[in-house]
């Protein structure tokens, strides 16, 4: 994940968590910074596309 470490070097990864919930959201880095919350996801595909999961994430965030 040379992405993901990429991100960690340049904002740290002090407040950095996997985010999971039960209703099946998912993000691949959750950053907590200056009372602002900061999701990313990881793809390794051609044609990146915004999935259910991400939907239901950016709901509950």
């Amino acid at each position: 994940m040379i992405a993901l470490e990429q991100v960690l070097n340049c904002f740290g990864s002090q407040e950095a968590y996997f985010y999971k919930t039960h209703r099946g959201a998912e993000l691949d880095l959750l950053l907590l910074r200056r009372r602002q919350r900061w999701g990313f996801e990881f793809k390794c595909t051609d044609a990146p596309r915004t999935s259910k999961s991400m939907h239901i994430a950016l709901e509950d965030l």
